[in-house]
């Protein structure tokens, strides 16, 4: 597993030569890329979620699934690309990407929590909270970094 970190919240996570983008936010200058199998969004504010991010994305892998919640959803209803609604707890097999879906809501902000936040754990070997303060409810094994 290879993870490439890119403006603020953005990732890159290849496997196999497939590549699973997170959080491609406004913030986020990502290459071009292909062989993206899945982009998985954890939630609805424009650092983590900017439309014309996705659609760039979607021009050279029109065959990918994006994933998120069902308000990451709805900001995307216009966007023609097969879409995955994903809650707490859900498991998917998406190519060479097996995710384990976790979290409830973003981290408090001025005691209010704005929206839902979907984190996730990819191959038992990377957790990504989003912006949540959840942590992992399953164990994560441990990767060495060079």
């Amino acid at each position: 597993m290879k993870i490439t970190k890119y403006e603020h919240a953005a990732l890159v996570i290849e496997e196999a030569g497939k590549l699973l983008v997170v959080d491609p936010g406004i913030v986020s200058k990502l290459p071009k890329l292909d062989n993206v199998q899945v982009v998985f969004i954890t939630h609805v504010h424009g650092d983590h979620l900017v439309v014309e991010n996705i659609e760039k994305i979607l021009e050279n892998n029109p065959d990918l699934t994006i994933a998120g919640s069902l308000e990451v959803l709805d900001e995307l209803k216009d966007l023609e690309a097969k879409k995955l609604a994903v809650n707490d707890e859900d498991r998917l097999s998406l190519g060479e990407f097996e995710i384990l879906v976790g979290g409830d809501n973003h981290a408090v902000i001025y005691k209010t929590s704005p929206c839902l936040n979907r984190s996730l754990i990819v191959n038992g070997k990377f957790y990504y909270p989003g912006d949540s303060f959840d942590l992992p409810t399953v164990g994560v094994e441990s990767i060495e970094l060079v």
